[in-house]
């Protein structure tokens, strides 16, 4: 059987997808060792950032995966992992706790770590040795609970000793710390939840979407450009519509045009276009864009000399390196 190709950089180890929306088994692109539930645990499907995602409940949803022995890190291994996620859950009250994203709680050594989020909602990614020494990275950069998808990435450099973490391209905190012993367990890494106990098990409420597992260091060019990749394809110009409206002098009706964008990034200005045919535009003005933003952004233009019969309007989105789309 020959696998379709995933056009992913040479080292993947793991790809979950998380597109499925029935069934106990979370498929794996990339070995045959799903992620699986129970029917009970099973999280929802949901839009992801890229087709299907999945939405946890915070309370007792969660999935394993049994058996890969490629989380088993050795002292100096090197690794990075990548996720999107989104989320709008409160921080800071006496109730907050970290919320895990992907984890190992072994049963059968004192290895642990986990990537998530603090009580403040911010990311972490926590990895002791078997004395529970070692770094916790993060704590820093942005709140991630604004209800919009977010880029994180923990990458462990075995060879300098390095961890660094990033948020949507940028790193947000860093720290370095020797190894003696590996991470080497058969307990199941668990995602969106850490298996502590059952009354703790710092369960993760939100969507989650392209879990991957690297056996190396990404760059940071390399974050970069796989955030702006996905990003782009997020931004979108939502509710583009035209409508009538009457002149001061009332003799005249000129045509309003509303729209709205989801996401933006490194965006110039819009370049609003005009048709007589539908086919053959040309520009009537501009608009000056937000920038980077992950807040819906409501923008407007009016023509105050509208074709006399009918008029096709279209929106050309140009970013800052001077690249471009259009609305539909």
């Amino acid at each position: 059987e020959v696998r379709a190709a995933t056009e992913q950089g040479i080292g993947m180890l793991h790809h979950c997808k998380l597109n499925e929306s029935s069934g106990p088994n979370y498929r794996d692109v990339y070995t045959p060792i799903d992620a699986v539930a129970q029917a009970r645990s099973r999280p929802a499907s949901v839009k992801g950032v890229v087709e299907g995602g999945q939405r946890f409940n915070g309370r007792d949803t969660g999935l394993d995966v049994i058996g890969s022995p490629n989380f088993d890190w050795k002292a100096k291994g090197t690794c990075t992992i990548e996720l999107w996620l989104r989320t709008e859950t409160k921080e800071g009250s006496s109730e907050a706790q970290n919320q895990v994203l992907l984890g190992r709680h072994a049963t059968d050594s004192p290895s642990q770590w986990w990537l998530g989020l603090d009580k403040d909602r911010k990311a972490g990614f926590y990895l002791p040795n078997i004395e529970f020494k070692g770094d916790f990275v993060g704590s820093s950069g942005p709140k991630l609970n604004d209800g919009a998808w977010h880029q994180l990435v923990a990458v462990r450099d075995g060879s300098s000793g390095a961890i660094r973490l990033y948020v949507d391209g940028e790193q947000v905190a860093a720290g370095n710390f020797v190894y003696d012993f590996g991470f080497s367990s058969r307990s199941p890494v668990t995602i969106g939840y850490f298996n502590a106990s059952k009354l703790n098990s710092y369960h993760y409420e939100g969507d989650l979407d392209e879990v991957k597992l690297f056996g190396r260091a990404l760059s940071p060019e390399e974050i970069r450009e796989r955030f702006v990749e996905v990003y782009n394809s997020l931004s979108q110009i939502v509710g583009f519509k035209g409508r009538y409206t009457e002149g001061e002098s009332f003799s005249k009706k000129f045509v309003v045009l509303d729209w709205r964008t989801l996401y933006e990034l490194e965006t110039d200005f819009f370049d609003i276009e005009r048709s007589e045919d539908g086919e053959n535009f040309t520009s009537i003005g501009q608009v000056k864009a937000s920038g980077t933003t992950t807040a819906p952004i409501d923008y407007t233009f009016t023509d105050e000399t509208p074709l006399k019969d009918q008029g096709y309007y279209r929106l050309r989105l140009v970013r800052l390196d001077g690249t471009a789309s259009y609305s539909n």
